[in-house]
């Protein structure tokens, strides 16, 4: 959903550009059908999504493995418009949110209540069999900086953030980035507020907030 104009734009996704870290994460569901979103390297061989994302709409587990793409070429899952990477490996679950479905709850309010809290469980860590973030494939990875909720806060006024994707409504073959929008603070029990434009493809992507001192 998003308020206002439409103002993404597509972003290059070979290696030295400014987000090539951002590739596509893909996972089989338990009906035999797939899901896709966004990932990110944040070390030489992790990549940080959203747990429903890696998951496959399953639980997630020792075993869980997906598939993770990224740069410019044309490899892919061998699905019509998604077959435009570079590199590929596999990538296996090393460390996950406490994220529930809410078929594994009974009654509105219970379902609600986790509903809440999902939006802080809602992460998981992969680790690539191949190192794609390694200085040999030239993408690098994101370096990430923590900030508390206390700290944003104090800020009073949000800040500016931009988000990356492979949204439903854009061609899926870019890398789609929202230049313009902000976080705007802990509102209510469930993660971060934003407004940035967020469609389905866009799980798992990163909401930048960039250190123009630090890099």
């Amino acid at each position: 959903m998003s308020f206002g104009a439409d103002d993404r734009v597509a972003v290059p996704r070979e290696a030295g550009q400014r987000y090539d870290t951002v590739g596509l994460l893909v996972a089989q569901t338990g009906d035999g059908n797939f899901t896709a979103g966004a990932a990110t390297l944040v070390s030489p061989c992790h990549v940080l999504t959203a747990y429903h994302v890696a998951s496959g709409g399953e639980r997630i587990d020792s075993d869980t493995v997906a598939a993770f793409y990224l740069g410019i070429g044309d490899e892919g899952p061998g699905v019509e418009d998604f077959d435009h990477f570079e590199l590929s490996s596999p990538a296996r679950a090393v460390v996950w949110g406490d994220y529930r479905g809410l078929k594994e709850h009974n009654g509105p309010p219970v379902a609600d209540d986790f509903d809440q809290e999902n939006g802080w469980q809602d992460w998981a860590l992969l680790k690539l069999d191949t190192c794609l973030g390694a200085p040999e494939f030239g993408h690098g990875y994101m370096r990430l900086r923590a900030i508390s909720s206390r700290d944003l806060m104090r800020t009073g006024t949000g800040l500016d953030a931009r988000t990356l994707g492979f949204p439903v409504d854009k061609d899926p073959s870019r890398l789609w980035l929202d230049p313009n929008c902000h976080v705007i603070g802990q509102i209510y029990s469930s993660g971060w507020q934003h407004d940035c434009i967020t469609l389905p493809g866009n799980s798992g992507g990163p909401i930048v907030i960039e250190d123009g001192k630090n890099g």
